[in-house]
């Protein structure tokens, strides 16, 4: 479980700033932009900002149960490390989407 911990508090922190922040986003809340920076694409305040972390939180958990259930025994041992970089990777990707949405929401540049 320690392995876990770092990912784990990856997946509660944007809960916990969504809660504590809620009152503070606008209403629409902007997730797509072009290249010269403009907000292209917006979406309500809920669906916005809670798709990515619960995407990530989906994610997390197929990645963790899905071996379990589907690889061999023999096959695990071969790719064990790697699918937990990759596990990682996904769930850092995501966090780093959902900050950047989080901090443009709340207006910063």
């Amino acid at each position: 479980m320690k392995k876990e911990l770092p990912a784990v508090i990856l997946l509660i922190i944007p809960f916990a700033l969504i809660l504590i922040f809620w009152n503070q986003f606008p209403e629409r809340i902007p997730i797509n932009w072009s290249l010269s920076k403009e907000s292209e694409f917006f979406t309500g305040k809920t669906v916005g900002l809670f798709f990515g972390p619960i995407l990530n939180l989906i994610f997390y958990l197929l990645f963790l149960f899905l071996p379990r259930i589907v690889v061999r025994d023999e096959i695990k041992l071969l790719f064990n490390k790697s699918y937990f970089i990759l596990r990682y990777a996904v769930t850092i990707i995501l966090f780093v989407f959902f900050m950047t949405i989080f901090f443009v929401a709340l207006g910063a540049n």
